[in-house]
């Protein structure tokens, strides 16, 4: 091989390298999409609540377990923790402390695609998460906020395609502590 040879060579394995790069921090990381139905008025601040009630429904025809309602809730509680650990002195089901915010999930999609059609063309066999998120107040029982919050991913080859529901779980969560910690 001549020296031009060896730098396309070169060219192609970097150009492979930053491919793969920038595939493994790809679009199943990136935070959720949320959209404000009713947003929160200028002055309220969802953190001075002491407690977070976190409640999840899961919508007719919705194929999710119980189970994995109960991870993406794992997985808001962690995100909350990390991004602000002094928010909420108890966080959970059935808080029946005053001073609670209450953040009601209403599941409206949850598809796992499929990762074979990923691996074939990007696009195919997505996966999504959607759901309607509603904050109120406990003892008031008034409505705060309600949001829409989704996540799809879509990527293709043997990124999509090693890519499960699982991964993407944390981005969704991400983009509802974010509504509660009132982050843009």
């Amino acid at each position: 091989m001549d020296a031009k040879n060896i730098k396309q060579v070169k060219f192609l394995l970097l150009f492979f390298l930053l491919l793969v790069v920038a595939f493994s921090s790809g679009c199943a990381g990136t935070k959720a999409s949320s959209s404000a139905l009713k947003p929160v008025d200028d002055g309220v601040v969802l953190t001075s609540y002491q407690n977070l009630e976190i409640n999840t429904e899961i919508s007719d025809g919705v194929e999710m377990s119980q189970s994995e309602a109960d991870r993406i809730v794992g997985h808001i509680i962690s995100k909350l923790k990390e991004k602000n650990p002094a928010c909420f002195a108890k966080i959970g089901k059935e808080c029946n402390a005053p001073s609670t915010l209450q953040l009601d999930t209403n599941f409206t999609r949850y598809e796992r695609g499929n990762a074979f059609a990923r691996f074939m063309l990007a696009g195919l066999g997505q996966m999504h998460i959607d759901a309607s998120v509603k904050l109120s107040d406990k003892n008031t029982k008034k409505i705060i906020a309600e949001y829409e919050v989704d996540k799809t991913f879509a990527w293709g080859g043997l990124y999509g395609s090693g890519t499960k529901i699982e991964d993407i779980e944390p981005a969704f969560a991400e983009a509802v502590a974010d509504i509660i910690l009132q982050n843009d």
